[in-house]
């Protein structure tokens, strides 16, 4: 299995190195997903197996779909980064069945990916879940 961990910019360029960030790297290592940090690019968007955005408050959230702007992508030389609006990205999180067609030709898209039970976002998402949980101390 391989796993990208992608940013907008060059990886450790305006990457926030936090803490859940850490904790996806980690559950990655230990289930033997291969990590590779590189930028992505939104020519590729079409042929992601899965996403996810890590917070605090949503730990690892699965997408299932990313929406591409008018000109296949943000941030320029055909990267991603920023949100919505023209030449733009946007993600929805993983809350059903993802609906939509790849996005081409430079044209404005919605480009479903696989986010369910069983997918390797899900699965990240979930091994996150368990570790979080395992660190966890009930203060009540």
């Amino acid at each position: 299995m391989t796993w990208r961990a992608i940013s907008g910019r060059p990886v450790e360029e305006g990457v926030l190195k936090g803490s859940v960030r850490d904790t996806v790297l980690a559950a990655c290592r230990d289930n033997g997903v291969t990590v590779h940090l590189a930028p992505p690019a939104a020519a590729g968007v079409p042929r992601w197996e899965g996403a996810l955005i890590s917070s605090t408050s949503r730990l690892a959230l699965p997408l299932d779909a990313v929406v591409l702007g008018p000109s296949g992508g943000a941030g320029g030389a055909g990267g991603l980064g920023g949100a919505g609006g023209e030449g733009g990205v946007a993600a929805g999180a993983a809350a059903g069945a993802a609906a939509g067609a790849g996005a081409g030709g430079g044209e404005r898209g919605r480009v479903a990916l696989a986010a369910g039970e069983g997918s390797l976002a899900w699965k990240i998402a979930r091994w996150v879940e368990e570790r979080v949980a395992a660190a966890s101390v009930t203060v009540l």
